[in-house]
């Protein structure tokens, strides 16, 4: 059902295209081209719309938290609110790390508080783009709020689980350890 949800707008856009796109003639080349081009424009134009209301709804979410958070150019949010005195994160690093991962409405996605910290090779982790950007931010005791938007994130369709498609996620993460393997 999950995937229905996720896919769903995705199939009525594919749909509309693709009616949009039949004629009873034949289509000229130059009307492809055309047609490209309005297709890729209104998708630059949705894109564009998605990634404002995403940073409108962080820029609100760490307002109300209280946090002071700072903005990569990706577009990640961080507060780095308790500084440790360990080494910097590196790409390459074995990286331990307690982590909270929340849904801006509060919902608990994922968390180490029931089971052991997580332990990734940053830029080698396999997880989302954002988490290996978030880890290099850190140093080891380094305590800190992130905002990820989807696409730093899961992306459109989530993780299939418990991360609905598009979602802006909260990580509290906690770098414990950092190791050169």
């Amino acid at each position: 059902m999950k995937l229905f949800q996720a896919i769903a707008p995705l199939f009525v856009f594919a749909l509309f295209l693709f009616s949009a796109t039949c004629k009873d003639k034949p289509i000229s080349v130059s009307e492809k081209q055309t047609s490209f081009v309005n297709v890729n424009d209104t998708l630059q134009k949705i894109n564009n719309a998605l990634l404002i209301t995403d940073k409108e709804r962080m820029e609100s979410y760490s307002e109300r938290m209280g946090y002071t958070m700072q903005s990569s150019p990706s577009g990640l949010f961080y507060d780095i609110y308790l500084y440790g005195k360990g080494k910097s994160a590196q790409n390459g690093n074995l990286a331990t790390f307690n982590f909270r991962i929340e849904l801006l409405d509060g919902t608990l996605c994922y968390s180490s508080e029931n089971q052991k910290p997580k332990t990734v090779k940053i830029g080698q982790s396999g997880e989302q783009v954002g988490l290996d950007e978030a880890l290099l931010l850190l140093h080891e005791g380094d305590k800190a709020h992130f905002l990820m938007p989807p696409y730093l994130a899961h992306g459109l369709l989530g993780d299939m689980d418990k991360i609905p498609g598009r979602s802006i996620l909260y990580y509290h993460i906690e770098l414990l350890k950092l190791t050169d393997k």
